[in-house]
């Protein structure tokens, strides 16, 4: 018991958690409930945002930030445009991703190789199911767009340590 005071929940259990949550929100709404959806991602998105900020990654936590208000904004007003950009901005990620972590994926091996992978392939397919949602709305891409960012916030709340020890105060 005293040893869970000493650890706190990391950043990557969370954005498991809210990608998750986003991706059961897909299945259980589907098209239906697009606008809704949207703003949610955009606000997981500026909270997202503000967090990075917090953590001294400016650039980041800015580009979040925006996106998450552009999300917000135009998501009640031309969802088929915010579908596109959202799923343009769930690629872009993934290829970020990747070439950020070219450095540390080049000394991985095995499993950890094949998780560093499998969550921006994950997101990089979203986001190409969302592009391809503007021209078929459909309940079953929503749903397939549902399962696979649940598949996604799994791997990304598992593939790190659920909790982190604190650092302690000097």
């Amino acid at each position: 018991m005293a040893n869970m005071a000493n650890k706190s929940i990391s950043s990557e259990f969370l954005i498991g958690l809210a990608v998750t949550a986003v991706g059961i929100l897909f299945c259980a709404f589907r098209a239906s409930l697009v606008s809704v959806l949207l703003t949610v991602v955009g606000a997981c998105f500026a909270l997202l945002g503000v967090a990075e900020i917090f953590r001294r990654k400016t650039a980041n936590g800015i580009i979040e930030i925006v996106a998450g208000v552009i999300l917000i904004v135009c998501a009640w007003t031309i969802v088929d445009v915010t579908l596109i950009l959202l799923g343009v901005m769930f690629c872009a990620y993934a290829i970020y991703s990747v070439v950020a972590g070219l450095p540390t994926l080049k000394r991985q091996r095995g499993w950890e190789l094949a998780m560093s992978l499998v969550y921006p392939l994950l997101a990089f397919t979203v986001g190409a199911l969302l592009i391809a949602a503007k021209w078929t709305l459909s309940d079953a891409l929503f749903i397939a767009i549902g399962v696979l960012a649940i598949v996604a916030g799994v791997v990304q709340m598992f593939s790190g340590q659920m909790t982190k020890p604190r650092e302690k105060a000097a």
